[in-house]
């Protein structure tokens, strides 16, 4: 099987209808504006560390997340627990 590498210039640019991505490890590289007008993708799920999405970061373009306002989400994010039982989870990050 083949693993992603990296993710390229626009990518998923324009799709309003997605509302999952999930990023793996093996990534090494991420384009520009991946992620951009995508309205309803309110996080991205990434099964790396937070030290590993620093460095995938740091070797990619800096405006990858260019026109997205999620939230990244690392397999050692943690949350918070809410105070009120009708509030969900609210990643840090």
């Amino acid at each position: 099987m083949k693993r992603v590498i990296g993710i390229g210039n626009a990518a998923f640019s324009g799709c309003e209808k997605l509302n999952e991505l999930v990023f793996p490890v093996s990534l090494n590289y991420l384009g520009m504006e991946i992620v951009y007008g995508c309205s309803n993708l309110p996080n991205i799920t990434y099964r790396g560390t937070q030290a590993q999405w620093v460095k995938l970061c740091s070797n990619s373009n800096s405006e990858w997340k260019k026109g997205w306002n999620g939230t990244v989400i690392c397999l050692d994010t943690p949350t918070e627990q809410p105070d009120e039982p009708d509030k969900p989870n609210v990643p840090f990050g």
